[in-house]
């Protein structure tokens, strides 16, 4: 099995519904937010040498990188990180939902993420750099 495939059990624990409730019982946008910021504390550092131009998101206002890689088991495996406390909670949203998924799972997501507005208080540029390069990911995958 791949080291991405371990680095982090976000997409287990917490997965989407976990993180949907906890939306729920967060009263108003400024709850929410905060909420954003406590999730990007259970992001693990990413490693040095995966801080790299390569895995850098293109398009987002912060330092930002993601790496991923399809496991053995058919799945897509992520890992990534960010110098901005937003962008770290927002990448844990989104692991949530899609870390240990099947590249359908990814895209589907992305699609859904994209016609609607999640989000309003927060620029669009940071999820869009996310989600441009998952469904990156997702049309590398229908070729491999």
């Amino acid at each position: 099995m791949s080291s991405l495939a371990t680095y982090t059990r976000i997409g287990v624990e917490p997965d989407a519904n976990s993180i949907r409730q906890q939306f729920a019982a967060a009263n108003g946008w400024e709850n929410q937010y905060r909420l954003i910021i406590q999730l990007g504390k259970l992001l693990p550092a990413l490693p040095g040498e995966w801080q790299q131009e390569e895995f850098r998101l293109k398009g987002c206002e912060s330092q930002a990188w993601l790496k991923g890689e399809k496991g053995e088991d058919g799945n897509w495996h992520f890992a990534c990180d960010s110098d901005a406390r937003i962008v770290r909670g927002l990448i844990v949203i989104v692991l949530a939902a899609l870390n240990h998924q099947p590249a359908a799972a990814i895209h589907s997501f992305v699609s859904a993420l994209e016609s609607a507005s999640f989000f309003p208080k927060i620029s669009s540029s940071h999820l869009k750099s996310i989600t441009s390069s998952l469904d990156f990911h997702y049309d590398h995958s229908r070729t491999c």
